[in-house]
């Protein structure tokens, strides 16, 4: 039987080039299984990302809204009476507060 299988690759072909084409479609598949898996876990890479980008934007969100709060509330309330109406600029100036006169 070995005969058989010696003579049919003698009538395809020479052995050592099917060998040879067995060994290169071998090396591309493990290529491309490679290839696979790393695709795989780059695609889980971006859904995690995606995930926290969620996260962090809700997050982001819910600040931006307990600051708008605080600054409505303390607008609401107002300062001291006027005795907080400036802050101190970096060149000696001061700066008034939005919503009061300086002294």
């Amino acid at each position: 039987m070995a005969e058989a299988s010696n003579t049919s690759s003698l009538i395809d072909g020479n052995p050592w080039e099917q060998n040879e084409e067995n060994s290169e479609r071998a090396l591309l598949l493990k290529k491309v299984l490679e290839k696979q898996t790393d695709l795989r876990a780059l695609v889980s890479r971006i859904d995690a990302a995606k995930r926290e980008h969620d996260s962090l934007t809700k997050e982001n969100q819910m600040l931006q809204k307990y600051i708008n709060n605080s600054l409505t509330s303390t607008a609401v309330f107002g300062a001291t009476g006027g005795a907080v109406a400036s802050v101190p600029g970096l060149n000696g100036k001061d700066i008034p507060l939005q919503g009061h006169q300086g002294q």
